[in-house]
């Protein structure tokens, strides 16, 4: 009887140990989660303003390549109007 209460106290002893780790890991687990979840939000903010940039390059590159296009079109005339004289 006395056995039995030794082993049972020694069972309750290892599960205690057991769920203690179990806890640490997960306490473990979620800083790392928290951490990435931090670092994903940042990346997503720089991608949002990165995206921002580049609409505003690309918007400023097509008005900027109408307005070549009609300088070339205007030099084009002009030579060949000039070719004629």
């Amino acid at each position: 009887m006395i056995q039995d209460a030794q082993i049972l106290q020694q069972h309750n002893t290892e599960l205690i140990k057991l769920i203690e780790d179990l806890c640490q890991k997960r306490d473990q687990l979620q800083k790392a989660i928290i951490e990435e979840d931090d670092e994903k939000n940042r990346l997503q903010h720089d991608m949002r303003i990165i995206s921002e940039k580049l609409a505003k390059v690309n918007d400023s590159l097509s008005k900027k390549l109408v307005i070549r296009n009609s300088y070339d079109k205007a030099i084009a005339e002009s030579q060949q109007a000039y070719s004629k004289v």
